[in-house]
């Protein structure tokens, strides 16, 4: 899924030019996904068995077993049941938890949907991997209207204040209302309606979406691809090449010394110590920042604030001030995704004072597609033109500026 899926994706490796390597392990890197199924009375047995059956084939065929997905499964009726607590789904344990799901009872009574999402938050916030996870999806499949509106709606609203990135809905026959699970349940909004007379579910969908079936046989059919949607890609694709600023042969071509300074910001670990060059940019982690352009983006600008309040202090006191003219740059790159980058960067241009402030550089305050001059990527080197005022000029003649996103109070 483009912004966030650039979310989704888990083991990140960097290669570090003149230090150590740094492999950070599958667990720092998880997405947490719960399945809430309805299991209420208007579904049959036999349509009860289709839907834990596909789900089940999906779990093993189409779900990563590389310990980047923890998968947890609950169905809600008048009560709720957990039947896969928070699992990292590994290779030695796909075939048993499958092996779970196709094992569930039907619980067959109401449908207070709002226990489905209350006993998501509890089971996923309560697992240890909470705290590191880049992501938490709730994947919401049911028949019918709950019996409350009003409780399923606060329980939404209570996934989201305790973390959750995205809820998503398969919508089974003729019972659920699509408009009100497009409006008031999936999320971000605003959602989508697709399958039926909708249009169909694309490829690439933003998060937030209902997808329409006529039976749960079409469920069965099409929840694997649903998955695929809103699970990572394999981290053998993770930052690689030339997607990726530390790669140890492109380096060559990168400042070696600073300032100018480096920083990324939304990687999976951090590294305070290293020089801050363009070979090797200083890492913060704040992984959860994958809208690296949206200002309105809390992680982001935790991400800012961290770079604001410890890094920048540190630089200036590596500056030689009396050598310099009275700023330094400091180029504020972000990828995508923590992980998926795919040549996806953006970078900010913050000017570096003694004092230790940097704020964005007022002449330049964009934030801009690609990488800036000097990372270790094969790009042609920029002239930089004397004067703040003509940086942006030199990066665009350099062909490096692809995009301006986004400037404040444009």
């Amino acid at each position: 899924m483009n912004r966030y899926r650039i979310l989704l994706g888990f083991l990140v490796v960097l290669s570090l030019a003149g230090a150590q390597m740094t492999v950070v392990g599958a667990q720092s890197g998880i997405t947490q996904l719960a399945m809430v199924l309805d299991g209420s009375g208007s579904i049959s047995p036999g349509d009860w068995q289709i839907m834990r059956n596909g789900l089940a084939d999906a779990v093993e065929t189409c779900l990563p077993d590389t310990g980047i997905v923890e998968l947890t499964v609950i169905q809600f009726s008048s009560t709720v049941v957990t039947h896969v607590p928070p699992t990292v789904i590994t290779s030695a344990n796909k075939a048993s938890v499958a092996a779970t799901i196709r094992s569930m009872g039907r619980l067959g009574a109401l449908t207070m949907m709002d226990l489905g999402f209350d006993e998501a938050v509890a089971q996923v916030t309560g697992s240890p991997n909470f705290a590191t996870a880049i992501r938490q999806v709730i994947n919401l499949s049911t028949d019918g209207i709950p019996n409350s509106t009003t409780n399923a709606e606060a329980a939404r609203d209570r996934a989201i204040s305790a973390g959750f990135d995205e809820i998503d809905a398969e919508a089974v026959g003729l019972g659920p209302e699509l408009e009100w699970l497009r409006d008031e349940i999936v999320f971000p909004q605003p959602g989508e309606i697709y399958g039926g007379t909708y249009p169909p579910l694309p490829d690439d969908p933003d998060p937030g979406w209902v997808f329409y079936v006529a039976d749960f046989q079409e469920y069965a059919d099409t929840v694997c691809k649903k998955i695929e949607e809103v699970v990572p890609p394999e981290p053998e694709e993770c930052c690689t090449g030339k997607s990726c600023p530390d790669d140890p042969e492109l380096s060559k071509n990168c400042d070696p010394t600073a300032p100018p300074f480096y920083v990324v910001i939304n990687r999976q670990f951090e590294d305070l110590n290293r020089p801050g060059t363009g070979c090797q940019p200083i890492i913060l982690k704040h992984p959860k920042c994958v809208d690296c352009c949206n200002e309105n983006d809390p992680a982001c600008r935790d991400a800012e604030k961290d770079l604001e309040t410890r890094v920048c202090p540190l630089l200036a006191s590596k500056v030689d001030w009396s050598q310099s003219q009275g700023t330094e740059i400091v180029y504020e790159m972000c990828c995508g995704s923590a992980t998926d980058c795919d040549g996806k960067w953006y970078f900010r241009m913050r000017l570096l004072h003694p004092d230790g402030t940097c704020p964005i550089d007022r002449q330049n305050p964009g934030c801009y597609e690609c990488l800036p001059p000097g990372t270790g990527i094969d790009l042609p080197a920029p002239l930089i033109v004397s004067g703040l005022a003509a940086i942006g000029i030199g990066l665009l003649t350099a062909g490096l500026l692809v995009r301006r996103r986004f400037q404040p109070g444009a």
